[in-house]
């Protein structure tokens, strides 16, 4: 575990630098994978499981971060860590901490295995881990309280979107979510997994799937809208504009799908809407990058392991739907700059 904690810092290593892939995760693998050997099972090996994991991911080590949380997965079902998500929790101290521990861990290897299916496979390999739920329990908000959220909670479910009298449903002004940052982690992960059902389900009619989209994409709008503080309001390492590109993932995600149904439809005002707001995710995760990249508001170090693969998409999307003015090239040269961080890196080209 001391060996992995050492090695998750060079999460973004130093262009000029590769000892942590060279030495140091050479020497992890194969003290984690003896470990493994031995059939004994425990809380810690599955954290350190996770941290490796974390680790190939952020290399673009997609093979072997994929079979890295898988094995977390069949250990953590041993455990039954996957059972705890619904059980009310234990008045005695000890034994509340250590049931929100399980949970915590649990819900950190739904989140991140799914993080690496979309980015390894489009999300066409199956999932061991079972996705959210409405009713689950969310991880503790904060330390400071007792106080319990369930998926459901402070969140607008797609279902419950309706179209209004003459038109749908406008995404309403939310205030700052009181999940917690883990929770909204969570909460993301669950509209992440209706995004995934609705693009891979072809049995609907076009026109169902249009109507679901919208439903989807008022949904994403109003979370989105719940997880960017007010000024002066964040807590703790926790980053609007972390949400912000964490909703746009999402965004990029669902609009490529859209634009490809409203295609099939042939009706040019919804492609030509679809197109309008996939140039609007690109501009802001384009935007969000820059910032980034000078450090503020959040700096690259925190965010690589789960913005590279939305960088590389969001390139792939600019160059076939950006509008070719004054900023175009700027703008592709600042995402292929960003790429050049990760080993093995990423190829971004304009053809």
């Amino acid at each position: 575990m001391f060996l992995i904690t050492q090695l998750t810092p060079h999460v973004n290593p130093n262009p000029s630098s590769n000892f942590g892939e060279r030495e140091l995760y050479p020497a992890v693998k194969t003290m984690y994978t003896l470990l493994q050997s031995t059939g004994k099972v425990s809380m810690e090996l599955v954290q350190a499981g996770v941290l490796v994991a974390c680790y190939e991911h952020c290399q673009a080590l997609q093979q072997d971060a994929w079979l890295s949380i898988g094995a977390c997965v069949g250990m953590a079902h041993l455990m039954g860590l996957h059972t705890v998500l619904r059980n009310m929790l234990p008045k005695e101290r000890n034994e509340r901490n250590i049931l929100e521990s399980k949970r915590c861990l649990w819900w950190g290897i739904v989140v991140i295995e799914r993080v690496i299916n979309v980015e390894y496979k489009d999300n066409r390999l199956p999932l061991a881990s079972e996705p959210p739920t409405a009713e689950d329990f969310l991880p503790r908000a904060s330390s400071a309280t007792d106080t319990y959220f369930r998926v459901k909670d402070d969140l607008l479910l797609p279902d419950d979107v309706v179209p209004g009298s003459s038109e749908w449903q406008t995404p309403q002004a939310r205030e700052f979510t009181i999940v917690g940052s883990f929770g909204a982690a969570v909460q993301a992960t669950f509209l992440a997994s209706c995004v995934t059902r609705h693009i891979l389900d072809a049995d609907r009619d076009l026109a169902t799937r249009e109507e679901d989209a919208r439903k989807l994409d008022i949904a994403l709008q109003t979370f989105v809208g719940s997880c960017v503080p007010p000024p002066g309001q964040s807590h703790g390492n926790y980053c609007g504009a972390f949400a912000t590109r964490t909703w746009n993932s999402f965004a990029i995600y669902l609009l490529r799908h859209e634009i490809e149904v409203t295609s099939q439809l042939g009706k040019a005002g919804d492609l030509c809407r679809s197109t309008i707001a996939m140039r609007s995710a690109i501009r802001t995760i384009i935007c969000v990058l820059r910032e980034g990249m000078a450090g503020m508001p959040m700096d690259l170090d925190t965010l690589s392991f789960w913005s590279h693969h939305m960088i590389y998409l969001t390139g792939l999307m600019h160059i076939k739907f950006s509008i070719r003015d004054e900023n175009y090239i700027s703008d592709l040269e600042a995402m292929t700059d960003y790429l050049r961080y990760f080993a093995p890196r990423y190829k971004l080209c304009s053809t």
